[in-house]
């Protein structure tokens, strides 16, 4: 599906294509680790819009009720993810809005292929509606 999804909706070459599928290969690993929900997006052709071409699961259950691969990342919902892309720096403890309309804290990370180009941002959420209720409480 990731390369599908790459082939279709971005510019990246096959190298680049196989470097992030190789990425894909260890996120349920991540998402093991931190129990958090783990995806990788890529920048649009358009440059307006990035799509999430990777996703895995935490074994304690997601926060997530579907699959959001193929779905697209919304600059007012993940301000993070499109500031990694321009800036090529990592963001951490940003609050996002899943397309589940969900609160959550995200960790993103980029990507960047031999030639240093930014191919790609790996992000952790994590769910912090509980503890935005208690504040507002």
């Amino acid at each position: 599906m990731l390369k599908t999804l790459c082939k279709k909706y971005t510019l990246l070459s096959d190298a680049d294509i196989a470097l992030l599928h190789n990425i894909a290969g260890t996120m349920q690993y991540t998402a093991a680790l931190t129990n958090a929900d783990v995806f990788l997006d890529c920048i649009c052709k358009d440059g307006d819009r990035c799509i999430v071409v990777a996703e895995a699961k935490p074994p304690n259950g997601s926060l997530y009720e579907r699959s959001v691969l193929g779905e697209w990342a919304e600059l007012e919902k993940e301000p993070a993810v499109f500031t990694v892309f321009k800036t090529a720096v990592a963001a951490r403890d940003i609050r996002a809005v899943t397309q589940e309309n969900k609160s959550v804290r995200q960790v993103v990370v980029p990507i960047h292929n031999p030639q240093g180009d930014v191919i790609g941002v790996l992000i952790q959420e994590k769910d912090v509606s509980d503890s935005i209720s208690q504040a507002r409480k």
